[in-house]
């Protein structure tokens, strides 16, 4: 698997302010295009190493389903690298220093019952980057172990459950990102505010 990575986050930025739910959408068509393309391309690749059994003749028969294990062993420690490893990818992507490559989004500073705000609301994107997360942890559920695809039966997976600590520290960088990352807008809301609320509570209304 290399240096690959299940979402191509290289254009994000290119593709200029996006929605939400957008970018939602594309990022779990990279990961659907990606499942695709390794299993089949890869998956085939690594089951060709093992369909002819010749070359394990080598292998005593009473170890022949060690073997098997310590294949599908591999398979899941690459796997779940993977997924760690885009994962990581995904949360570096929102570090204050990266914003040359933080995508952008579309937002609103809109004005209801006498409040500014921005909309959609910072909450929305830290559970759309969250939700990322999700998918990406999601992936790549369903690769058959070698044993299982060799025998003809495909109901045995490899494991590639992303580990808990992984995912925990991922979700709390994302909101701490997001956060520092909203700092200046805030600052500019509130200064804005500070400027102009009396226009928009009615004190000016209430002057005139």
């Amino acid at each position: 698997l290399g240096h690959m990575l299940l979402v191509d986050m290289s254009n994000l930025r290119r593709q200029g302010p996006i929605n939400l739910e957008s970018l939602k959408n594309n990022v779990i068509l990279d990961i659907e295009k990606a499942e695709e393309r390794l299993v089949s391309r890869w998956f085939p690749e690594v089951i060709n190493i093992f369909i002819d059994k010749s070359k394990f003749t080598d292998i005593p028969a009473p170890r022949i389903e060690s073997f098997y294990q310590s294949v599908s062993t591999l398979l899941s420690n690459q796997l779940k690298s993977f997924l760690h490893r885009t994962i990581e990818a995904w949360v570096s992507l929102f570090h204050i220093d990266n914003s040359d490559q933080l995508p952008m989004f579309k937002m609103e500073l809109t004005l209801d019952d006498d409040t500014m705000e921005f909309y959609p609301p910072p909450g929305d994107l830290d559970v759309t980057c969250i939700s990322v997360v999700t998918q990406i942890s999601k992936a790549m559920q369903n690769v058959s172990t070698v044993s299982s695809w060799l025998s003809g039966e495909t109901t045995e997976t490899v494991d590639v459950t992303c580990s808990d600590y992984i995912i925990g520290v991922s979700h709390k960088a994302l909101k701490e990102s997001i956060e520092r990352n909203f700092e200046e807008p805030h600052a500019y809301l509130q200064a804005y505010i500070d400027k102009y609320n009396y226009l928009c509570n009615g004190e000016e209304m209430d002057r005139v």
